[in-house]
Parts: structure tokens; sequence; C-alpha cells
């Protein structure tokens, strides 16, 4: 992971942890003060979001650091990792408002809601809608799944505070019934966004393809020399993928030939895909008399 990346991507982080705070703040003091539980849980949820940045922060500078004996292909899966943490957090946001639509709709609840309290729950879902987009955009930007999953989080404390709203008019016109259907439809967005961001990145953990082999086998037979490329392979995510290849060269071409054949290869991938950090080429000959056995 590059320095220019893990600065940009903290950066955002540091932003988005610094806003969800404040709004929690916000949220939690007027809880407080007017009684409000449906405020002081949207402010819980709120801290929940600054937590999954605050996790996202760490996970980066750990995802940093260079590889040693312990990791050869350095640490860069601690940010896919923190993305299945944050993926965790997003479907249990999605269970809790299951029950609450549950509990709501076995015994409905007669509360009241503090009229004040809808300048605050606006002010926040602005701010949370626009850093939710920053976030994900941004994530798009640098290929980052941490910033994507923190933003499909973020972008949940908007749809609370939109079923918030939503339950102060429902209990104002005596239409309960209409509230619980919201918090239904938003936990199922919330169990398909969790769904998003894990196979996402249970990909990445299991070391599945994602590059194209068709482009990589064009890119080498651009090489003056190579007769033929196969067993074509890749893992990784977009910022830190690996990529392993077969060309097939003359029987009479030499070692130092073949070898700079391989470098040319190398840095060919490397400059048309940014993101490779290990392009490596095995140089068979042809026709290969182990196939003829």
């Amino acid at each position: 992971m590059n320095d220019p990346y893990k600065k940009n991507v903290k950066k955002v982080l540091i932003t988005a942890l610094i806003l969800n705070l404040s709004v929690a703040t916000a949220k939690m003091i007027y809880g407080f003060l007017t009684g409000t539980l449906s405020m002081i849980g949207d402010g819980i949820h709120s801290t929940m979001d600054g937590c999954s940045s605050l996790m996202g922060i760490i996970s980066v500078e750990y995802a940093s650091r260079p590889s040693d004996d312990d990791h050869h292909y350095g640490h860069t899966k601690y940010e896919t990792l923190a993305a299945l943490g944050i993926a965790t957090f997003i479907a249990i946001a999605s269970w809790e408002i299951t029950k609450r639509a549950i509990d709501r709709l076995l015994h409905p609840d007669p509360a009241s809601f503090h009229m004040s309290g809808i300048w605050i729950i606006l002010v926040t879902i602005v701010i949370n809608f626009f850093l939710s987009r920053f976030e994900i955009k941004k994530g798009e930007e640098y290929n980052s799944s941490i910033l994507k999953a923190d933003g499909i989080h973020t972008s949940t404390d908007v749809w609370v505070s939109i079923s918030v709203l939503a339950s102060l008019f429902a209990i104002k016109y005596d239409l309960l019934i209409i509230d619980t259907i919201i918090s239904f439809g938003i936990a199922i967005y919330f169990a398909f966004a969790a769904y998003q961001v894990l196979k996402e990145n249970i990909l990445v953990l299991t070391d599945a393809a994602f590059l194209d082999v068709k482009v990589l086998k064009d890119l080498a037979l651009k090489e003056n020399g190579v007769i033929g490329c196969h067993q074509v392979r890749t893992r990784g995510t977009p910022t830190n993928a690996y990529v392993d290849l077969h060309i097939q060269v003359a029987p009479e071409m030499t070692t130092l030939t073949s070898h700079r054949l391989a470098h040319n290869i190398e840095d060919r991938i490397k400059k048309e895909l940014p993101g490779i950090v290990e392009v490596l080429v095995h140089t068979e000959p042809y026709p290969d008399p182990d196939d003829e056995d």
C-alpha cells in the first residue's frame, strides 16, 4: 500500500469520524435533555458509525505496513478484514431495526416526539447523506474497500433518521403501521448492503480472480519473442494485485534474452494495469518436451 493511498484514505476516514461523532453528540444531548428515547437510540447508532470510521483508520495504518518475515505479501488484508467488520455492523443494524419493527407491530407504542428535534434530525440527515456519498465516491476513486464499506455504513444512519421522522408523523396521525412497514423496508436494504460488502471482501480473502485473463494474455503476447501465454492467475485487490503467468518462447532463446523479455512483460502489465504490485513470469520452450510425454 503506497503512502499517497494511505494518506488520502485516512483523511477521508478522519473527516467521517469527526462528523459522525459530532452528529452523535448532538442527538445524544437532545435525547437526554428531553427524554426522547428514539433520539438517544439514533445517537447510539451514529456513535457506531464513528466506531466503524475509527476501525477503518486503524486498519489502514496496519495495512500500510510493508512486508516482513511474518507477512511476505504485506498487510493489506487488514483493510479487507475491517471492511468485513463494518459489514457486520450493517447486518446488526438490519437485525435491530427488524426487531424494533416486529415489537412495534405486536405492541403499538403511543410514544410522542418533541417537534423541536426535527431540525436536529434534518441537519444530521443532510450531513450523513453527503458524507456517505463522499466516502463511496472516494472509495471508488481510490479503489478502497474500507471507504466504500464505511460509506455504506454511514448511509444507514440516514435511513434510521428518516425512520425516526416517519415515526413522528405516524404517531401524529395515529398510523403506526406505516412506520413499521418503513422499518421493514430499511432493514431489508441494510441486509442487502451487508451482503454486498461481505461478498466483495470474502472474494478477496479467498483469493478469487478479479482481473480479465484475456487482457493479461494480450499484453504478454505484444512482446516480440512470445509465442504463447497460458496458466494466467490473479489474486488480491484493485490496489494490491498479484499476477503469475507462463510464456512460451523459442527453445534457442538465451537465458539472458528470456529474462529481459519477462521483465518487459512485467513492466508492460504494471503500466497498463495500475494496482498490480507483482508479476511473476515463468518461461518455457515452445514446443515444450514435457507436454509430449
